[in-house]
């Protein structure tokens, strides 16, 4: 027969049989649990990694646009600049004459009047440059009402004015002066008889030179290229 005291071993010992059982398979669980939440986490960590490339991508393409734009608005702000240099307190005398489309770019020098006889009588007329373009002193400056005179060889020198009389109406010139450019559209051009003419012909051509009311350049030279018979007269009004 089983005593009171092998009885209550017996039990003590099933018990802590028991106990371990369920010791074991909670921590099973638990171990489970775990792995299996480690792989959520993982899995998790891995999409926030993946999206947050695209993120990165839209944020330089951002910041590349805003890059352009601010390049834009600085270039904006150095013509406006340029355009303000002038300034109505100053006299711009012209310095340098640029025509673009036949490649054209001379220095601009003032020139005075120079006494000449003929037949006994004194008359005068506007020095020349062999290689610069002729600015008349007592023309108009540049950015005013007035006639801003230039005269320049077309056969002699640097030929400054070979190409004149071919210049078409519309053609742009560009006069500088203390950085500033002057633009103006050619409006008229002519070739008029001069060697073979009386005083008063040549005296009539001249008043082209004459001062006016509005803004204007004249531009002169000879022709044809092989002689001086011809003089071509250049108009060009000031572009708006």
């Amino acid at each position: 027969m089983v005593n009171k005291k092998n009885l209550r071993n017996i039990i003590v010992v099933f018990s802590i049989i028991l106990i371990a059982s369920i010791y074991w398979v909670m921590n099973s669980n638990s171990n489970n649990i775990e792995v299996e939440t480690a792989g959520l986490i993982s899995e998790t960590a891995t999409k926030e990694v993946s999206t947050s490339v695209p993120i990165e991508t839209e944020e330089t393409e951002a910041t590349e646009e805003m890059v352009e734009t601010e390049v834009i608005e600085t270039a904006t702000v150095e013509v406006q600049v340029t355009e303000d240099l002038f300034d109505p307190s100053l006299v711009y005398i012209p310095e340098i004459l640029r025509i673009p489309s036949l490649g054209i770019e001379a220095d601009i020098f003032s020139v005075e009047l120079e006494k000449v006889v003929v037949g006994g009588i004194n008359y005068y007329q506007w020095g020349t440059l062999d290689d610069d373009v002729a600015w008349h002193i007592t023309s108009a400056t540049l950015g005013l009402p007035g006639n801003t005179v230039f005269s320049g060889h077309h056969n002699a020198g640097a030929m400054v004015f070979k190409d004149l009389a071919s210049l078409e109406i519309g053609t742009i010139i560009i006069i500088e002066s203390q950085g500033v450019e002057f633009e103006y559209e050619i409006v008229e051009s002519l070739i008029l008889p001069e060697f073979t003419e009386t005083v008063e012909v040549r005296l009539e051509n001249a008043k082209r030179m004459e001062e006016t009311d509005d803004e204007r350049l004249t531009l002169i030279t000879c022709w044809p290229a092989d002689s001086n018979t011809h003089r071509v007269f250049v108009t060009a009004m000031p572009i708006e």
